[in-house]
């Protein structure tokens, strides 16, 4: 058994309540030190010395003998009896004991088990319960009067949420109403700068339309002249004649001179001269003409023509051929400025209607807008180009020429259209890094924190609505790009857009 272990033992002896056993004569045979130092005495004292009754009172002794006893006997069990207890001081203590009574097979009393409570330690232990009882009420009643506000709080909440959806319904409206106020911004923004840049792409256009006109007319001009002689020329000419004629017209058309007017006029005296040691007479009007078709240097060329018998005829004829097709090679040239020019613009101009992402080729994008600016650029602002090999990647071309657009635009203006301008691309652990840097007066250090903020600008009025940077950093963002600048009082400005190749 328990008791019988050196753990049960302990727990006996130092059970908060007192333990004791007696045998049928009531002699106390064994006793915790709970009860022991309750009353002051030690084992030796008590142990088979003193029945229990021994410690009761007089009037606890009375109460034993004539109730207690006989009620025991009958129900073998009795608990929460008062008694007074003396101790070996002689001072009382008051016990609540509850008593056990074990029987032999032959119903004859074998062993009597008694628990002692101290009195105020039991009084104290039902005050406690009664306040925790007292308590639970409380309790109860709060958590009922809680159910009803909860209940309240409920139906409050209901009514929240219903007004919630309708204003969350009335913000989405409103979100949705932004959404097409921004896109509509943008377009704006958009066709504003296209409106700045109408009559310089004007001035391009016009450009190479003239050009091709002049050289229309040139070739109209050349062909009625030279065509009625032309076949009765070429049946003069023996056959090394005519192949040098042929290989003189081919080479002029492909000559291209970077000289100066000055310098031409140089040329043209020393060829004169020289034609004229030569005893070639009409030695100016060839020397115009060679200097004319950019031939000055295919010596061995010209003199074979210029000493033939009809020298002025067949000179005459290959400078009118050579005029027709160099007028054809500007056409050309012009014709493919003018379609650069309009391929440039419909990029530009045109809408992403579906929202889409496609194929954006970084470098290709920069000289679109380049092309458009062309006009402004040519006269005093010298473009340097570093382009890297970019991959392409899925993203918002057109927004990123509106990006391109409004920094280089920026810069422009900045320069007050005469400065460098320089521009690289370079690709940095799978991020394309675009830099455009220009010569301006740089942005002041008080107004540099305000360069993105929407409708910010330090233009007239007029001139811009403050939203081109705004818009470049939502479009940097939109391809989960970062945009970023350093700028100095006087020196310049540069603009930083890194764009990743993934997650676009």
């Amino acid at each position: 058994m328990l008791q019988n272990t050196e753990e049960g033992t302990g727990i006996y002896n130092f059970a908060p309540c007192g333990l004791f056993q007696t045998s049928g004569n009531e002699i106390i045979q064994k006793v915790n030190s709970t009860l022991l130092n309750w009353l002051g005495y030690t084992q030796e004292e008590v142990l088979k010395k003193k029945k229990w009754t021994d410690f009761l009172t007089m009037g606890s002794k009375i109460y034993h003998n004539t109730h207690f006893t006989p009620l025991l006997n009958m129900q073998d069990k009795i608990e929460e009896i008062n008694f007074e207890m003396r101790k070996k001081n002689g001072e009382k203590l008051s016990v609540l004991v509850n008593a056990h009574l074990t029987r032999k097979e032959n119903d004859s009393l074998k062993v009597i088990y008694y628990s002692v409570y101290r009195f105020t330690q039991r009084k104290q232990y039902e005050i406690e319960l009664l306040k925790a009882k007292e308590k639970i009420k409380t309790q109860n009643e709060e958590l009922t009067a809680s159910q009803e506000e909860l209940k309240m709080n409920v139906e409050e909440m209901q009514v929240i949420q219903n007004t919630l959806s309708e204003q969350n319904a009335e913000l989405e409206k409103t979100l949705h109403t932004l959404v097409e106020t921004q896109d509509q911004l943008i377009q704006s923004e958009k066709m504003a700068s296209l409106g700045q840049l109408v009559a310089n792409i004007a001035h391009e256009i016009n450009t190479p339309l003239g050009a091709i006109r002049s050289s229309a007319v040139s070739i109209e001009n050349t062909l009625i002249k030279v065509l009625p002689s032309l076949f009765s020329l070429l049946k003069k000419l023996d056959d090394t004649t005519l192949q040098n004629f042929n290989e003189f017209v081919q080479v002029s058309s492909e000559k291209i001179s970077n000289l100066s007017s000055r310098e031409k006029r140089a040329i043209k005296y020393e060829l004169i001269e020289e034609l004229e040691a030569l005893k070639i007479q009409n030695a100016e009007q060839y020397a115009n003409w060679i200097v004319d078709m950019n031939m000055y240097d295919e010596k061995d060329l010209f003199l074979l023509l210029a000493k033939h018998q009809n020298a002025k005829e067949v000179f005459h004829a290959a400078y009118q051929l050579s005029t027709i097709v160099r007028s054809n090679i500007t056409v050309k040239t012009a014709t493919d400025r003018a379609a650069k020019i309009i391929f440039a613009l419909k990029n530009y101009a045109r809408q992403d209607q579906t929202g889409e992402k496609s194929t954006v080729n970084i470098n290709e994008s920069l000289e679109t807008t380049l092309t458009l600016y062309h006009n402004q650029i040519k006269h005093g602002i010298d473009v340097t180009r570093d382009f890297g090999e970019i991959p392409e990647f899925m993203g918002y071309p057109d927004e990123l020429v509106q990006v391109w657009t409004n920094i280089i635009h920026n810069a422009i203006q900045a320069m007050k259209n005469k400065g460098r301008l320089f521009i690289q691309t370079t690709v940095e652990e799978n991020k394309a890094l675009i830099c455009i840097q220009d010569t301006g007066g740089g942005i002041p250090n008080e107004i540099q924190d305000k360069v993105f903020d929407a409708f910010f600008t330090t233009k007239g009025v007029g001139e811009g609505s403050g939203l081109g940077l705004d818009i470049t950093k939502k479009i940097i963002e939109k391809h989960n790009g970062k945009i970023w600048f350093d700028s100095l009082d006087g020196v310049g400005t540069t603009f930083f857009i890194e764009i990743p190749f993934i997650n676009n």
